[in-house]
């Protein structure tokens, strides 16, 4: 008989007493830690950020490819209440998209970074269905001819998001080739927690 899952580990940065709260799904090559802790200082700004705690007890992002209809960790006794922003990064970005539909009269900015398009099939339908749904200011970040979501990915997820708009990064800009979340930390949080500058 299987175990149940773990429940979701979290990590907290930023300032603890700031108004505006941020979620942030790491997607699987990303640690759950502060991308770039000089920007994060520079926003008036509380990070959540969701991983699960495998038996090894190192914390692994959470959830990647979940299963849509299926149940999500429970957040609500760890999410404040308030408005929210959410970023939700590489093959967590279905998560975000799930929980942004289910904390719809909360989140009201997103972020999905390198978002890839999931396969022909039942998921995929109900991520297009689920996608339809949020009227969420949605801002798609991609890199230039990065494999696992480039122009293509990001130009799928516009067409079937209401609100939503591109930002390309330049592959000059991609250690290996790849958009790393560090570099558009800053770009993602300024969406997310417009207004949050901190004070000089």
């Amino acid at each position: 008989m299987s175990s149940p899952p773990d429940p979701p580990a979290t990590v907290t940065f930023g300032n603890p007493t700031a108004e505006r709260t941020v979620l942030l799904l790491p997607g699987s090559g990303d640690r759950l830690a502060d991308p770039d802790p000089a920007v994060t200082a520079r926003r008036n700004v509380t990070v959540l950020g969701f991983a699960t705690v495998p038996a090894s007890g190192q914390p692994t992002p959470w959830p990647a490819q979940p299963a849509l209809d299926g149940p999500l960790p429970a957040v609500d006794d760890r999410v404040p209440h308030g408005s929210l922003g959410l970023i939700a990064v590489g093959d967590a970005a279905a998560s975000g998209v799930l929980l942004a539909h289910r904390l719809a009269d909360r989140v009201d900015r997103l972020v999905l970074i390198s978002a890839p398009v999931p396969g022909v099939g039942p998921e995929r339908e109900r991520l297009e269905e689920l996608l339809g749904t949020l009227t969420t200011r949605t801002l798609l970040i991609n890199g230039q001819r990065d494999p696992a979501a480039a122009n293509a990915e990001a130009s799928w997820h516009r067409q079937r998001l209401p609100r939503a708009r591109i930002e390309m990064i330049p592959a000059s800009r991609l250690p290996h080739g790849r958009l790393e979340l560090r570099i558009v930390w800053a770009r993602a949080l300024a969406h997310v927690a417009p207004g949050t500058a901190a004070d000089p």
